[in-house]
């Protein structure tokens, strides 16, 4: 009878205590961040690395995932380097504050089928994809031997990944508008899709140079056509390497062994403000270390409030070789947000 009542005496206090509390147990939790901050921690991509080189990433953005291709020569055990493709996905907790980002290879038909028939004999280098506004055609630019052995700029164009059925690559054409007789590569272009951006030895040194695309001229009637006359940008070349240059609006990010940086080569950054390039800027040692920084990609979200940096490197604590890298990275007077 003791029991009894004891038991009938807790379930009423249950009761009545689950009443209390209920109110606040159904009150939806309080986000306490508005945006995401990607860390400024350097972060080893190991789900992609391998104990080779893999560097020279292009991304293509899918919500909070991005779709990589980039260059490995771990099929051929450290020798020839070829296009292989990845994914990385990162999330942010607005309740936690917690950042959590993963990586591995990806076996994609579309993309599988697009670097099946973009590699070539010769090292594969710094991929670069483009959708052309104008044409609704999607672009893939690749740095490859030429024919006189020398580094050239090769493009593929091709429908965009828009339906089950795999369409047509075709077969790469040389970028004869920007192509010489020297090592030229790593193209990129400005957000207008107008003007083209690209490093090149032609005299002497790598330095980066850049052309504007004619008006009344498609994109592809431009790659064909006759060589166009490229400037070097004062601004911003040294008399050392320049090279890999990427521009994400109006910031350029690119990596040189000139003098003054933590090593080797390092990665700067430069401003495009009243019609011109600022003086590069060393990322400083958050990014650059004593070994070499190379190819440097930068990506923004608009659920997040700073920028992400990816590149290659060769520093210690990797998983060998070469390996790509993800930061957070802060651009003074330029917040990423704006972008959204």
């Amino acid at each position: 009878m003791t029991k009894k009542k004891y038991i009938g005496l807790t379930v009423t206090a249950v009761i009545l205590l689950s009443v209390i509390i209920s109110p606040s147990c159904n009150k939806p939790r309080e986000m306490l961040y508005l945006f995401g901050t990607f860390p400024d921690t350097c972060i080893n991509l190991s789900g992609i690395n391998t104990q080779y080189d893999d560097y020279n990433m292009d991304l293509g953005i899918i919500c909070n995932a991005s779709s990589a291709i980039f260059s490995s020569n771990r099929n051929s055990q450290g020798g020839q380097f070829d296009l292989v493709t990845g994914l990385i996905e990162y999330s942010f907790d607005k309740y936690t504050g917690l950042f959590d980002i993963r990586s591995e290879m990806l076996s994609d038909l579309y993309l599988t089928a697009l670097v099946t028939a973009a590699n070539t004999e010769f090292d594969d280098l710094g991929p670069y994809r483009m959708l052309s506004r104008e044409e609704s055609y999607e672009y893939l630019f690749i740095t490859t031997g030429g024919t006189g052995g020398d580094m050239d700029i090769k493009y593929m164009r091709y429908l965009p990944d828009l339906s089950p059925v795999i369409p047509d690559f075709g077969s790469l054409q040389p970028m004869n508008v920007i192509n010489s007789s020297d090592d030229d590569g790593y193209i990129s272009f400005d957000v207008a899709q107008e003007r083209l951006f690209f490093h090149s030895d032609r005299e002497g040194v790598f330095n980066i140079f850049t052309t504007q695309k004619p008006q009344g001229v498609s994109h592809y009637e431009w790659f064909a056509g006759e060589t166009a006359t490229v400037t070097r940008i004062d601004s911003i070349n040294s008399e050392y390497d320049d090279k890999c240059p990427l521009v994400i609006r109006n910031l350029m990010v690119f990596t040189s062994n000139r003098p003054g940086g933590l090593g080797g080569y390092d990665l700067y950054y430069s401003i495009y403000k009243d019609g011109k390039w600022g003086s590069p800027i060393n990322f400083g040692p958050t990014v650059n270390s004593e070994s070499d920084e190379y190819r440097p990609v930068v990506g923004y979200h608009p659920d997040f409030s700073n920028y992400f940096l990816i590149f290659s490197s060769d520093r210690p604590g990797g998983v060998g070789g070469f390996d790509i890298w993800f930061a957070g990275i802060e651009i003074p007077g330029q917040p990423a947000i704006i972008m959204k």
